[in-house]
C-alpha cells in the first residue's frame, strides 16, 4: 500500500509540475533507403536530361524535315519513285535478260579476254613493242564474243528503247541493302562492245566500228534514270569507253560530216542532260529511310511519323544525326554539280565543315569522302564530252587543211557556240600537238597548270584528255 500510494504522488507531482514527458527514441533509417533516395534524385535528373534531349533532337529532325518539304524535295526513298513507264519504252527487262545470257563466270577466259582487251587498247593508241598500230584479231577477244554473242543481241534490242526504268522496290525500309548487279555487268557489256570495236578495227570494218561506239554511248544512257550514285559511276565509266574508241577512230578514218554531226549531237545531249543532284537527294532520301528503320521489323512503311520508330535509348542521337546528315546532304546537293572555282570552294567548305564536326556523326563523315569523290567524277566526264565535242572539230579542221590549228580560236559554228574552257578552273582548254602527228585536248585541272595532258602527275587532265594520233611513228 505504501509503494502505490509513493508511486502516484510521484507521477502526480510531474504533471502538477509540467515538466514533458520524453519522447520515444527514434530508430535510424536503413542505409538503402539513402541509396534509394540518392538513386530517385538521379533517376529523375537522368529523366528530365533525356527529355529534353529527346525533345530537342526531334524539334531539330522536324525543323530540317519541314525545309524539304517547303522546297518540294523528297524525304523518304518512296518518294524518290519515278512516274510509271510504258512496258514497250522501257529497256529495262531487255537489259536484264542480257545481263542474266552473259557466260558463266570463268576464271581463265575472263583473265585471257581482259588481258587481250588490255593490249588491243594500248597497240591501237600507242602501237606494240615494235611501234606499229595495226590492230590484230585477238582470238581471246573472239572467245568472249562467241561465247557472249546471244547477250549483245539481246542489249541492241534493248537499247532501242527510249527509256530505262529498273524495277526497284522503292517501299524498302532498308535502300542500302538493294542489290545492283545489273549494274556492275552493264559494265561487262561494255567490254563486249570495246572487244567488237577493236575487232572491227582489224578487220577494216569501220561500220562495226561506228556501231560499237554508238552502242557504248546508248548504254551508258540506258543509266540516265537509275538513281543511285554507284550506277552514274558505271555510266561515267562506259561513256568513257566510247569515248575513247572515237578518239582511237577518228585517228584512223576519215569521218564524214553526217557521223562528226551525229556524235556531236549525241555527246551535247549527254552533256546538257548529266547531273548528279538527284542522286544525292536520293541518298538522303535513303540515308533518312535506312536510319529511321533502324530497329523497325515491320513490313508497312509509315515513314512520316518521325515519333513511330523509337530506335531505343539513343533515338535522339539518330535523330540529331539524321538532322545533322539532311543538312550535309542538303548542301552537296547544290555543290555537287557546280563547276569552276567556286564550286571547290563549296565543295572544300564542306568537307571542313564536316571534319570538324563532332565525331558523333558518324555516317555523315562517312559519307563525305564518297560523295566528294562522285562530284570529281560527274565533273570529269563533262569535261571528257566536252572536249570530245571540241575535239571532233579539231579533226575536222585537220582533215580540211591538212593540219592542226595552233589554237581553238574559230572553231565555234552554229551547235558549239562558245569555245570550252575547263570546268575545273575556268581557265582555257589547252591543245596539244603530238610529235606522231596527232593532238590532245584537254583542261588544266583544279590546279590551273599544264601537266601534260596524261594520269599522272595531273588525273583531272589524263582522264578527260581527247586524243587523236593520225599515222603511226
Amino acid at each position: 500500500m505504501a509503494t502505490q500510494a509513493t508511486g502516484e504522488s510521484t507521477s502526480s507531482a510531474s504533471e502538477s509540475s509540467g515538466e514533458p514527458k520524453p519522447l520515444p527514441k527514434r530508430r535510424p533509417l536503413a542505409w538503402w533507403v539513402y541509396v534509394a533516395m540518392f538513386l530517385l534524385v538521379v533517376a529523375m535528373a537522368i529523366g528530365g536530361f533525356y527529355g529534353a534531349w529527346y525533345l530537342r533532337a526531334r524539334a531539330e529532325l522536324q525543323k530540317e524535315i519541314a525545309g524539304l518539304r517547303e522546297r518540294g524535295e523528297p524525304v523518304w526513298f518512296a518518294e524518290i519513285a519515278p512516274p510509271p513507264v510504258n512496258a514497250a519504252d522501257n529497256a529495262a527487262p531487255l537489259l536484264l535478260q542480257a545481263v542474266k545470257k552473259l557466260a558463266p563466270p570463268n576464271r581463265a577466259l575472263y583473265q585471257a579476254f581482259y588481258d587481250a582487251l588490255a593490249r588491243a587498247n594500248e597497240v591501237a593508241r600507242y602501237g606494240d613493242e615494235k611501234g606499229s598500230r595495226t590492230a590484230i584479231e585477238e582470238p581471246a577477244l573472239v572467245a568472249g564474243l562467241e561465247a557472249n554473242g546471244e547477250a549483245l543481241a539481246v542489249l541492241r534490242q534493248a537499247l532501242q528503247k527510249p527509256r530505262c526504268v529498273f524495277p526497284i522496290d522503292y517501299q524498302t525500309h532498308q535502300p542500302f541493302a538493294i542489290l545492283l548487279e545489273h549494274i556492275q555487268q552493264s559494265r561487262e557489256l561494255a567490254r563486249l562492245l570495246q572487244a567488237e570495236f577493236h575487232l572491227a578495227l582489224a578487220k577494216g570494218d569501220v561500220e562495226g566500228a561506228l556501231r560499237a561506239i554508238d552502242d557504248g554511248f546508248a548504254l551508258s544512257e540506258c543509266l540516265r534514270e537509275e538513281p543511285f550514285l554507284v550506277s552514274q559511276l558505271v555510266r561515267i565509266v562506259v561513256a568513257r569507253l566510247a569515248v575513247d574508241e572515237l578518239a582511237i577512230l577518228a585517228g584512223r578514218i576519215e569521218l564524214s560530216d553526217a557521223q562528226r554531226d551525229r556524235f556531236d549531237e549525241r555527246l551535247a545531249a549527254m552533256a546538257a542532260s548529266f547531273r548528279l543532284r538527284p542522286c544525292v537527294v536520293a541518298e538522303r532520301a535513303g540515308v533518312l529511310t535506312t536510319t529511321e528503320h533502324l530497329s523497325d521489323n515491320d513490313a508497312a512503311f509509315v515513314g512520316t511519323n518521325v515519333d513511330h520508330y523509337p530506335g531505343g535509348m539513343l533515338r535522339p542521337m539518330v535523330m540529331q544525326e539524321q538532322a545533322f546528315m539532311i543538312r550535309f546532304l542538303s548542301k552537296q546537293a547544290e555543290a555537287v554539280d557546280a563547276t569552276g572555282p567556286a564550286g571547290k570552294a563549296m565543295q572544300q567548305a564542306i568537307e571542313q565543315e564536316i571534319q570538324d564536326a563532332s565525331v558523333r556523326y558518324m555516317l555523315s563523315k562517312m559519307l563525305m569522302p564518297a560523295v566528294g569523290s562522285v562530284r570529281d567524277a560527274g565533273i570529269r566526264h563533262r569535261q571528257s564530252l566536252q572536249n570530245a565535242r571540241a575535239g571532233l572539230r579539231i579533226d575536222r579542221y585537220f582533215r580540211q587543211n591538212g593540219k592542226l590549228p595552233q589554237d581553238l580560236s574559230g572553231l565555234t559554228d552554229e551547235r558549239l557556240t562558245e569555245t570550252p574552257k575547263c570546268l575545273y578552273s575556268d581557265l582555257p582548254l589547252i591543245l596539244r600537238v603530238e610529235q606522231a602527228e596527232g593532238f590532245s585536248l584537254y583542261g588544266p585541272g583544279d590546279n590551273g597548270s599544264d601537266d601534260g595532258g596524261e594520269r599522272t602527275p595531273d588525273a583531272q587532265e589524263g582522264l578527260s584528255a581527247f586524243r587523236v594520233i593520225y599515222k603511226p611513228p
